[in-house]
C-alpha cells in the first residue's frame, strides 16, 4: 500500500491535464491515474484507520512525492530544481556534469529509460563514489523542491 499511496501523491502532476501530452508519456500516465484511484480507495476506504495506523511513512513523505511529481512535471520547475542553491553543489560537480554529458546517458535520460540508465557504468561509478554520497547526503531536497516550484506558480501546499 505504500507504493500505491506514494505514486498516487505524484500521480496528478504526472497524468497531465486534460488535452495535453502526459510528461510521463501515455502509460506511465495511465499507470499513476491508477495509482491515484488506489490511494483515494485506500484513504478514503474500510481500511483507512487501520493504514494511518500502520503506515510506516510520514504524510510529509507524501508531500513530498506530491511535490517531486510536480517538479518532474513541467520543465520550468524542473530547470529551476537544478538551478537551485540546494542543487549547486550537486550539478557543479565535473564527475556528475561527466556523466550527463556521455553521450549514452544522455540517449537514456532522453528516453526516459531509467532502469538501463540505473546500470550504465558512469553511472553506477558515480554513485558508489564516497566523495558523491557525501554530496547527495548533505542535499536538502525540499529546499530544492520549494526553490523549483516558487516561481513556476505551482508552489501551493501539498495536502498529506
Amino acid at each position: 500500500f505504500i507504493m500505491v499511496r506514494l505514486v498516487g501523491a505524484a500521480a496528478p502532476a504526472l497524468a497531465g491535464s486534460a488535452g495535453a501530452e502526459p510528461p510521463a508519456g501515455r502509460t506511465a500516465a495511465m499507470l499513476a491515474e491508477g495509482a491515484r484511484a488506489w490511494r483515494e480507495e485506500l484513504e478514503r476506504g474500510l481500511l483507512a484507520p487501520v493504514i494511518a495506523i500502520t503506515d510506516p511513512l510520514s504524510p510529509a513523505a507524501y508531500a513530498r512525492a506530491e511535490r517531486i511529481g510536480r517538479v518532474l512535471s513541467q520543465p520550468a520547475a524542473l530547470r529551476r530544481f537544478f538551478e537551485s542553491p540546494a542543487a549547486r553543489d550537486l550539478t557543479n560537480d565535473p564527475r556528475l556534469r561527466a556523466t550527463l554529458e556521455d553521450p549514452e546517458v544522455s540517449r537514456l535520460i532522453s528516453a526516459r529509460d531509467f532502469q538501463s540508465l540505473a546500470r550504465h557504468p558512469r553511472v553506477v561509478a558515480l554513485i558508489d563514489d564516497p566523495a558523491t554520497q557525501a554530496k547527495w547526503r548533505s542535499f536538502d531536497l525540499d529546499a530544492a523542491l520549494a526553490f523549483a516550484l516558487e516561481e513556476t506558480g505551482s508552489a501551493k501546499p501539498a495536502a498529506p
